[in-house]
């Protein structure tokens, strides 16, 4: 059976400072400190760490004995890998986010877990410096992300965007409602969604295809919220289920709206958003 030990234990046993090992656990993503008291992210639990109770000291972190400390020096900040892709922080923040890799909090932002899963950990978090996260450096050729800058950069346009593909979209979505912004979509209710977001400002994506799924397309999306918004339907289809179960397995934001509530007016998707922590005028 595996010995665990205290955090302080462990760095005790490799001749370093308790403080030394809890800052290097927390700047490579293995935990972080809420309310004075120490969490194991996903990453920490994926090196073996799980938590032990003490009557006297509550819950805390233990450690599999002779754990390697990980080492952050060899991660990224976002500014380096921005320049290694020629591009500035923020729009390198802009992309990671649309591929469900951070998420915008209060001053900063969060590695989600598909972020984990490519090698990203937090690096700073309730301490004092902006929250923010690092990155391996094989990350500036991951095949999602490069796929994604090629068509930031509109490397890839003529592929994409032909009069034979939006006329194709248009047949299998039966997009026939021009919205105010432009939009075509396929019903009533997706027209009224979106005139409403229009209205209120509220930038917004039509059937995009869902991070590292082709053949899902959420009705809309909220890029500066990081929302995603399905119509509700009398009889939910395949589709819209198996939309759903994605945001529920990737934690990821989402909203439907019921087709009771449109009928309610325009106020009722304020309403909606608001409910979600989205204050719109």
């Amino acid at each position: 059976m595996a010995k665990y030990v205290s955090t302080s234990a462990l760095a005790k046993s490799q001749g370093l400072a308790a403080k030394v090992a809890f800052d290097r656990l927390e700047q490579a993503g293995y935990l972080y400190r809420v309310l004075d008291k120490w969490q194991l992210t996903e990453l920490g639990r994926r090196a073996g760490a799980q938590y032990m109770e003490h009557d006297k000291y509550g819950r805390y972190p233990v450690w599999p004995e002779g754990l390697a400390l990980p080492d952050p020096s060899s991660l990224r900040t976002v500014r380096q890998l921005a320049k290694a892709l020629g591009l500035q922080g923020a729009e390198c923040i802009a992309l990671l986010q649309e591929l469900n890799w951070v998420v915008h909090i209060e001053q900063g932002h969060w590695v989600t877990a598909a972020g984990g899963a490519v090698g990203g950990v937090q690096n700073k978090l309730y301490g004092a410096g902006t929250p923010d996260s690092l990155w391996p450096p094989s990350l500036a050729d991951h095949p999602q992300l490069r796929c994604l800058l090629q068509r930031y950069r509109g490397e890839d346009a003529d592929a994409r965007s032909t009069h034979n593909s939006v006329e194709s979209f248009k047949r299998r979505y039966e997009a026939k409602y021009r919205t105010m912004s432009g939009h075509y979509v396929c019903t009533l209710a997706q027209l009224q969604i979106a005139n409403g977001l229009y209205l209120q400002g509220v930038g917004f994506a039509f059937m995009r295809a869902l991070p590292e799924q082709e053949q899902l397309f959420s009705d809309f999306y909220l890029p500066r919220y990081q929302l995603y918004i399905e119509t509700g339907q009398q009889s939910p289809d395949e589709a819209l289920l198996a939309r759903i179960d994605w945001y529920h397995r990737h934690d990821a934001r989402y909203l439907v709206v019921e087709l009771s509530q449109l009928e309610q007016g325009p106020s009722a998707l304020t309403g909606a958003l608001g409910a979600m922590g989205i204050a719109l005028n």
